[in-house]
């Protein structure tokens, strides 16, 4: 059995946030994914400073069902799991890069996956630009004390006692621009409780992207041989991208 996680990442310090951190379980049902437990929403920072490991998945997992079958792992983490290569040469003080002329082509604050992404009518947060650097350090905190290794572009793994974790970084907000992903949520309104917070409705889109990313890797967006693996990527549903993103993925 696998057990699908999504995990809409907070602040490190959101305990008092309007935006915190949320969980949600999904397994595969009948009819496809299905929620197991309830979703969770609050502050992961002790969990992630206390617990390292198949501990600290297994704490995780546990806010959502205290008692969840035993599994494989994926995980869908709403936070940029790499930063821009220009960026982080600029700071060793290395290469210095060709500046575009539209601030989405800025090589500083976004990466290729994102300024390919902002083509296709999608424009993510930048770490480097938007107030979004607590998180995406909180999440690879979360991959480092696993520890996971990024086994192909944008794909952590780790395995402990057979049992193996992949961890990507999902874009819900293109999730719920998706057709085919909008079916797979209205298949799971049953068991979700009313009314979802908005934090706990992007860690749904975000599990359903890492139950793509298991059984229906065809439907999700995949690098090129062109774009740097030292940025990770954005898994998104191909359909929820405007009609030019659903053929050639180079990156041109």
């Amino acid at each position: 059995m696998t057990l699908y996680l999504g995990w809409d990442v907070g602040g490190w310090h959101c305990d008092r946030g309007a935006s915190r951190d949320a969980l949600v379980l999904l397994t595969d049902g009948d009819d496809g994914p299905r929620l197991l437990g309830v979703p969770w929403r609050g502050n992961l920072r002790t969990l992630l400073s206390a617990l390292r490991g198949r501990e600290l998945v297994d704490a995780m997992v546990g806010l959502c069902a205290p008692n969840p079958p035993l599994g494989d792992v994926a995980v869908g983490i709403d936070t940029p799991l790499a930063w821009p290569s220009a960026f982080r040469n600029l700071v060793a003080g290395t290469d210095l890069p060709e500046m575009g002329g539209d601030g989405r082509d800025n090589p500083y604050t976004y990466r290729l996956c994102e300024r390919w992404l902002a083509e296709r009518g999608r424009t993510p947060l930048s770490p480097v630009k938007d107030m979004i650097g607590s998180q995406s350090t909180k999440g690879l905190h979360f991959l480092r004390r696993l520890p996971a290794r990024e086994t192909s572009t944008g794909v952590w793994r780790v395995s402990w006692d057979g049992l193996t974790l992949s961890a990507i970084e999902a874009y819900p907000s293109v999730a719920r621009h998706s057709p085919s992903f909008l079916g797979r949520h209205a298949a799971l309104v049953a068991d979700l409780p009313r009314p979802l917070d908005d934090d706990s409705r992007d860690a749904v889109h975000c599990a359903l992207i890492a139950h793509a990313f298991c059984r229906a890797p065809e439907e999700l967006t995949a690098p090129s041989p062109d774009f740097p693996p030292d940025e990770g990527w954005v898994f998104v549903p191909r359909d929820g991208l405007a009609d030019d993103a659903n053929g050639d993925l180079d990156p041109a």
